[in-house]
């Protein structure tokens, strides 16, 4: 029997095994099942979410270099070094800051006065997708998309933005192409086609995926994140138990921690009423 089925059989009608509540009254089956059914609505929207707060992860996630600045993977953020404009250098700081809505307004300042600068273009666009705008962002990646000295980065981005877009096919094709030409680490791109394989409702292929992104970061939150969930919606209840425990360990102030501890709650009750939850076919 799904966790997910608001149905309650004959069988288990007859039956009607108590669960204790949180009040101390008894708890029906039947009143469980729409307890579960409504949880599952409320994890269906979180995998929703889980796909764009990827791309604030994604984009924020970087190492130092050697000026002691975080310099991110996707959108190669230049260091005051690299311009000499003070639109620039300050949309920098912006954007470092997660300030994203002025580090924007800088950036376009700078494209306006140099609508050749690819790197204030590439960083808008990054920005841009933060902030849910993946239209606009995607407009800008289009225009470094074809460039000889096209920025690391760009062809993900696109991929990101093709997601937050509602087309998944689009993305894949994109990361296609940044294997191909290198654009992005392999653990970026595997994360990515998870999350669009998910958006396809291939679940199996984003678990595989997802598991394999853990084995490079085992202590990432939002690939414990995605990962519980898809867990979650395929069946896989211990193991979504497992991963959603994980995230608690390694929690992420873009994660709704009061939301998981519901879930688990939910997931726990279940499975102590015997109620094993099958994989989903």
């Amino acid at each position: 029997m799904r966790l997910t089925s608001p149905i309650v059989r004959g069988r288990e009608l007859q039956n009607m095994r108590k669960i204790p509540g949180k009040t101390g009254k008894p708890v029906t089956l039947q009143a469980l099942e729409i307890k579960l059914k409504q949880a599952f609505l409320s994890t269906t929207a979180l995998l929703t979410a889980a796909v764009f707060i990827v791309a604030a992860f994604t984009l924020h996630s970087g190492a130092h270099n050697a000026f002691g600045e975080t310099r991110h993977p996707k959108n190669r953020l230049a260091t005051p070094l690299e311009s000499s404009s003070p639109f620039y250098n300050k949309a920098l700081i912006y954007h470092r800051n997660d300030r994203l809505p002025e580090a924007v307004r800088l950036y376009k300042k700078v494209l306006r006065f140099d609508p050749g600068h690819e790197k204030a273009t590439l960083n808008c666009a990054a920005a841009l997708i933060l902030l849910g705008k993946y239209l606009e962002a995607q407009r800008l990646l289009k225009q470094l998309e074809s460039s000889p000295s096209r920025p690391r980065g760009v062809l993900l981005n696109l991929a990101i933005a093709a997601t937050g877009l509602g087309k998944p096919d689009q993305a894949l094709d994109y990361l296609n192409k940044a294997f191909s030409n290198e654009d992005a680490s392999q653990w970026e791109i595997n994360y990515h086609r998870a999350v669009a394989y998910a958006k396809l409702d291939r679940l199996p292929e984003a678990l595989t995926l997802y598991q394999k992104a853990l084995e490079d970061r085992p202590d990432d939150a939002f690939v414990l994140f995605n990962l519980a969930v898809t867990c979650d919606t395929m069946g896989l209840y211990p193991k979504a138990l497992t991963h959603y425990k994980a995230i608690l360990q390694t929690p992420s102030p873009d994660i709704n921690t009061k939301t998981i501890h519901k879930r688990i709650r939910v997931i726990g009750t279940y499975l102590k009423n015997n109620q094993y939850p099958t994989k989903r076919q």
